[in-house]
C-alpha cells in the first residue's frame, strides 16, 4: 500500500523513500510504503514459522478436501447399494409372491390326479398280497394231489 503527501522540507522522512524534491519552495513528496504481507515486522524465525504454519494449513485444507471428496464418494456409493438392495428386496418378494401362488395352483391341478394314483397303488399292492396268497395256496394243493397221486399209484 502506498500513501504519498506533500509536506515542508523541514520535515525529515520517517523510513520512507523519497519520491522528488521540488525545486522551488523546498517541498519535498515523501511516499511512504507499508507492507500488506503478513511477515511485516517478524524475524526471520518468525517468517519461517509463519510460512510453516501457513503451509501447514494449507496441507491440511488440501487433505480436508480430500477426505471430504472420498467421503462423498463413499456415501453416494452407500445410497447406490440400498437402493439396489431394496430392488433386489422387492424382486425377490414378487417371486416369492408368484412361486407360492403358482404351486398352489399346480398342487391343485394334480391333487386329484396324484389321490387317484396313490389309490390304485394301493388297490394293485393288494391284488398282488391276494393274489401270491392264492399262488400258494394252490401250491399247497398241488403238493397234497401229486401225494395222494403218489400214493394211489403205489
Amino acid at each position: 500500500m502506498s500513501y504519498s503527501t506533500t509536506a515542508p522540507a523541514a520535515r525529515a522522512p520517517l523510513g520512507g523513500r523519497v519520491g522528488s524534491a521540488a525545486t522551488s519552495g523546498r517541498m519535498l513528496k515523501i511516499v511512504t510504503e507499508m507492507s500488506s504481507g503478513r511477515n511485516s515486522g517478524l524475524s526471520p524465525f518468525g517468517q519461517n514459522a509463519a510460512s510453516t504454519i501457513r503451509d501447514s494449513r494449507e496441507r491440511e485444507k488440501k487433505e480436508m478436501s480430500d477426505l471430504n471428496d472420498r467421503l462423498a464418494s463413499y456415501i453416494e456409493k452407500v445410497r447406490f447399494l440400498e437402493a439396489q438392495n431394496r430392488k433386489l428386496a422387492a424382486d425377490l418378494e414378487n417371486l416369492r409372491g408368484k412361486w407360492g401362488k403358482d404351486t398352489h395352483m399346480i398342487k391343485q391341478m394334480f391333487e386329484t390326479e396324484l389321490s387317484s394314483a396313490q389309490k390304485l397303488v394301493d388297490d394293485t399292492n393288494q391284488q398282488r398280497k391276494e393274489a401270491e396268497e392264492s399262488i400258494k395256496k394252490m401250491m399247497n394243493e398241488l403238493a397234497d394231489v401229486r401225494r395222494k397221486s403218489v400214493d394211489a399209484t403205489e
